[in-house]
C-alpha cells in the first residue's frame, strides 16, 4: 500500500511539475500551466509570430504534438493553460489555433510575409494582423487577389520583353508554393527569395537584389504593394519618380495605364 502510495505521489509530481516534453517549460504557481513560447521554437520563435510560423508551417510537427499533449494533459486535470510571451499573454486566435482551428492552406503566404516583416511592426499590430489574416476569409481573399493580379500583369511585361523580377520577403518555402500556383508559366521570370540573400526587407535587400540579376537602380521600375517599402528603395537608390504603387483595389489596367503614361511602356 505504501508502494502504490509512493508510486501516485511521483506520479503526481512529474505531471504537475517536470516538462512534458524535453525542451517544453511548463510550471503549476497557481491553478493553471504557464508556457513561454521561445522556450518551445528555439530559433523559430519570433514572438507570437515564430510560434504562429513554426506551428503552421508543418516543419516542426513535435510542437503540434506538444500542444495536443497540454490539450489532453488539461482535460485530464481540468486546470486550464496559459501562454505568455514577454508577461504579455497569446492572442485568442493562438488558443484557438492550438485547439485544433488550422486556417486553410492559401493563408500561408500571407502568414509568413507578415512574420518576415516583423521587425517593422509593433508586437500588438503583427498579433492583430496575423489574426486578422488568418481568421479573416475577406483580407486573405484580398490578399490573394493582389498576388494573382501582379503575377498577371508580371505576365505582360514579359511577353512584351521587359525584364521582370518577382521579389518579396517570403519564405523560401512559401515563395516555391506561390511560383507552382502561379508562376510556372511565366518562366524564366527569375524570382528572387529574401532567405537567399539572408536579409528582410530594407535598403540592403534592394541593394542585394540589384546586384544579385545585375540591375541598375537608376533604370529599373519598381512596383510596389506596400507603401512602408518605399523609403528602403528610395534609400537604396532607386529614384523616387520610378516607384510606382499597386494596391488592393487596384486594377491590372490602371497600373498599365500608369506605365505607359509614366514610362511609355508598350503592352
Amino acid at each position: 500500500m505504501k508502494l502504490n502510495r509512493y508510486f501516485f505521489l511521483l506520479s503526481l509530481i512529474f505531471l504537475f511539475i517536470t516538462p512534458v516534453i524535453p525542451g517544453m517549460v511548463i510550471i503549476k504557481p497557481f491553478e493553471g500551466y504557464f508556457i513561454e513560447p521561445n522556450k518551445l521554437a528555439g530559433a523559430h520563435t519570433l514572438g507570437w509570430g515564430g510560434t504562429f510560423s513554426a506551428l503552421m508551417t508543418g516543419q516542426d510537427t513535435l510542437q503540434k504534438n506538444y500542444f495536443k499533449t497540454l490539450n489532453q494533459l488539461q482535460e485530464r486535470t481540468h486546470h486550464p493553460y496559459k501562454i505568455f510571451w514577454h508577461e504579455e499573454e497569446a492572442p485568442e486566435y493562438i488558443y484557438r489555433l492550438l485547439k485544433g482551428t488550422t486556417p486553410n492552406d492559401i493563408l500561408l503566404e500571407e502568414v509568413i510575409k507578415k512574420i518576415n516583416e516583423s521587425a517593422h511592426i509593433e508586437q500588438k499590430e503583427l498579433m492583430k494582423s496575423l489574426a486578422q489574416i488568418t481568421f479573416d476569409p475577406k483580407t486573405n481573399a484580398k490578399n490573394m487577389q493582389l498576388n494573382h493580379d501582379a503575377i498577371k500583369l508580371s505576365k505582360k511585361l514579359t511577353q512584351k520583353g521587359h525584364r521582370v523580377i518577382i521579389a518579396d520577403n517570403y519564405s523560401g518555402e512559401a515563395a516555391d508554393r506561390l511560383r507552382k500556383k502561379f508562376v510556372d508559366d511565366l518562366m524564366p521570370i527569375p524570382m528572387m527569395i529574401s532567405g537567399e540573400i539572408k536579409t528582410i526587407i530594407s535598403p540592403e535587400f534592394y541593394k542585394k537584389l540589384f546586384a544579385k540579376f545585375n540591375f541598375n537602380a537608376n533604370e529599373c521600375i519598381l512596383i510596389l504593394t506596400e507603401e512602408h517599402y518605399k523609403p528602403y528603395a528610395i534609400e537604396a537608390g532607386i529614384p523616387a519618380a520610378r516607384i510606382i504603387m499597386y494596391k488592393s483595389g487596384s486594377s491590372i489596367s490602371d497600373t498599365e495605364r500608369l506605365l505607359k503614361k509614366q514610362f511609355h511602356l508598350a503592352f
